[in-house]
């Protein structure tokens, strides 16, 4: 019997001691409000980033670097090409590499505009405007040599564009008044571009994330003009005197986006 009481004892000592070894320091306000601060640290400085999120919008500028000159009226003295501002919005995921370097990809719809001046004949001239709409997948590395709340970084990266829409309007002055509105050039387009760009921009850090300012230049390595398509379009040959050269376009963009870091469960 005496056993018996011995045992039962020990056991409900063990249990007793298991217990309250589980009971959690007391939850007074200055404990609650020590957790709640430890895991505010934790989602600012989390251990491993998994992936960032970025979207930014901005301008395009864009040039016309000429090849080859075609036509009577296609290499005059006074023909000039404009650079023109338009739109640009992008969308896509920065994946962090070994240190200082990431890797980003995404999704790119752009306006790039251009224009054109000049004359036939001394008293005739022309000024038109050509309109292109890019959806382009940009890929690229980023480098950060620091790791300031301030910080600047280059990128290096290639980009493959569609051209969905090209419109050309204008119009003649002197002579005949003769207005071009919205002639679609895309059966004389090379549709599908390359382009190397180049890039510069500062990072701004927040909590969850940054904003980021930046400046890319995009050198185009493709031709524009389909060479088969060059004099296929009647009102443009006729009606504006133009055959057009043989080009390709780049462009600068200038943006402002925000980027959403995703973490790994800590």
């Amino acid at each position: 019997m005496t056993k018996i009481v011995l045992t039962n004892t020990l056991i409900l000592f063990v249990l007793a001691s298991t217990v309250t070894a589980q009971i959690p320091p007391k939850l007074d306000s200055s404990y609650l409000k020590k957790e709640y601060n430890d895991f505010v640290e934790s989602l600012k400085h989390p251990k491993e980033k998994l992936l960032s999120i970025y979207f930014s919008t901005g301008i395009t500028r864009s040039y016309i670097h000429v090849n080859e000159s075609f036509g009577g009226n296609d290499f005059g003295a006074s023909k000039e090409y404009l650079a023109l501002n338009a739109q640009i919005v992008n969308i896509g995921t920065i994946l962090p590499l070994k240190s200082k370097l990431e890797f980003l990809a995404g999704l790119a719809y752009s306006r790039n505009r251009y224009g054109m001046s000049y004359n036939i004949i001394s008293d005739i001239s022309y000024e038109l405007i050509e309109e292109i709409s890019l959806i382009t997948l940009p890929v690229g590395i980023r480098y950060l040599p620091f790791d300031f709340k301030l910080n600047p970084f280059a990128k290096l990266g290639l980009a493959f564009s569609h051209i969905s829409q090209d419109e050309l309007s204008g119009n003649r002055f002197g002579g005949q008044p003769y207005t071009l509105l919205n002639n679609n050039m895309l059966k004389m387009r090379n549709r599908k571009l390359f382009f190397m760009s180049l890039g510069l921009g500062l990072n701004y850090k927040l909590n969850y994330g940054y904003l980021f300012l930046e400046a890319n230049y995009n050198k185009g390595f493709s031709e524009l003009v389909l060479q088969s398509k060059r004099f296929s379009n009647d009102k443009l040959i006729f009606d504006v005197g133009i055959i057009e050269s043989s080009k390709s376009l780049n462009y600068l963009d200038i943006v402002f986006g925000y980027v959403f870091a995703v973490f790994k469960k800590i």
